[in-house]
């Protein structure tokens, strides 16, 4: 199962990275399975392990090669930290990826997250871009921290990936913005990111 969920700044964003709620990076080798994903990424220079600081950096819009991406207003920055997308394997197929230690099974499951985030950036990667007029670009790359976690917030057997998508896309022109967000047409969402998301089928094998 696959769900997404919207990061919405990066006050939202830091609760997970505290010494009290560190929820992503939590689990014991959390950080040991993390990765840096993506063709976004790659730009970055971003790569192995997701360290902590890292991450609320990108959450906070500044970005590695030294660009800030977010709206200045009073003196603040503000800016949407990203998206966490979700992927939830089966009860059955965590039982036998976990209790079972069968690495078929968690293999399968890590494979079809990476598939499907290859669609997702394929697909769904969309920035803003001005011409006269505002028009959207499929930029076809996106930074997105991957970590799994094996069990859920009751401690329950639970394999699942957050793929903590962040709010930043590479254009065309070489300029590094924010992924644009949905854009209504006659009570229909058309463009930007969450729009492009929802109009697509995943299948997890």
């Amino acid at each position: 199962m696959l769900t997404i969920s919207a990061i919405k700044n990066s006050s939202d964003a830091a609760r997970y990275y505290t010494k009290e709620d560190n929820y992503y990076l939590s689990e014991a080798d959390a950080k040991e399975a993390s990765e840096w994903w993506g063709l976004g990424a790659s730009e970055l220079g971003l790569s192995g392990k997701v360290e902590e600081k890292e991450l609320q950096k990108l959450c906070d819009g500044k970005l590695p090669n030294g660009v800030t991406i977010g709206l200045q207003k009073d003196g603040t920055l503000n800016h949407r930290a990203g998206y966490d997308l979700c992927f939830q394997a089966p009860k059955s197929v965590s039982i036998l990826a976990l209790d079972g230690e069968d690495k078929r099974f968690y293999n399968a499951h890590l494979n079809a997250v990476r598939e499907t985030l290859k669609i997702i950036e394929r697909d769904c990667a969309q920035s803003k871009a001005y011409n006269g007029k505002i028009r959207f670009e499929n930029t076809k790359n996106l930074t997105v921290a991957l970590v799994r976690h094996t069990t859920s917030r009751e401690l329950d057997l639970h394999l699942h990936h957050h793929a903590l998508v962040m709010n930043a896309t590479k254009r065309q022109d070489n300029a590094w913005r924010a992924l644009a967000s949905s854009m209504k047409k006659n009570d229909t969402q058309v463009n930007g990111f969450l729009s492009a998301f929802t109009n697509i089928r995943f299948i997890m094998v």
